[in-house]
């Protein structure tokens, strides 16, 4: 008997300011093109399962890099260029957005996991959105995951967005990052 299938959302919230332009925005990219190849591999181990990415980035304001349905099997990753200052508060505005919108439920969906990729001080109002997002059940079931890109560690606003000190890491690497999205298969 098959078993039914469950869709994973892997979300990514990435800074793109003009912080981390050059090594990396640069570091950042290339790690996020091989992380999918090797989510495309978690992904093949569970045929019965769909495994989504989408993405966010904010810097002046915040966009959806790729919001539409997009299984893993055919996303390409679109390197992001480095512009104006740290909206992170307008990133997670629109995440819970499409988490409150989304139809998320427990029968048909394994808990987000979302990544925020954050290298500077947020330049608008990241307290209220957070107050926002921290509503929102589908965000309080995440598995929320902060990677600090800065030499200057901004691990508060790391530690408020995931609740903890534990789920932070500092840099990216694709082998790490596997690491936290396979913790879906357990969940």
């Amino acid at each position: 008997m098959e078993c039914p299938s469950k869709t994973l959302e892997i979300i990514f919230l990435i800074e793109n300011s003009l912080q981390m332009s050059g090594a990396k925005l640069g570091s950042l990219n290339t790690t996020i093109e091989e992380l999918i190849s090797e989510i495309r591999d978690i992904a093949e181990t569970r045929p019965n399962d769909n495994v989504n990415i989408r993405c966010i980035s904010y810097s002046n304001g915040s966009q959806w890099r790729c919001l539409d349905h997009v299984p893993v099997r055919t996303f390409r990753w679109e390197y992001l260029t480095a512009e104006g200052k740290c909206d992170l508060g307008s990133g997670l505005l629109r995440l819970n957005k499409f988490l409150a919108e989304k139809d998320l439920s427990i029968e048909t969906h394994y808990r987000p996991v979302i990544f925020l990729i954050n290298c500077s001080r947020p330049t608008d109002n990241f307290k209220y959105a957070l107050f926002k997002i921290k509503g929102n059940e589908w965000y309080k079931r995440a598995l929320k995951v902060g990677v600090s890109m800065g030499d200057d560690d901004r691990q508060e606003i790391l530690q408020q967005f995931t609740g903890n000190g534990r789920n932070i890491i500092k840099g990216v690497s694709p082998e790490y990052l596997k690491k936290w999205i396979q913790f879906f298969e357990t969940r």
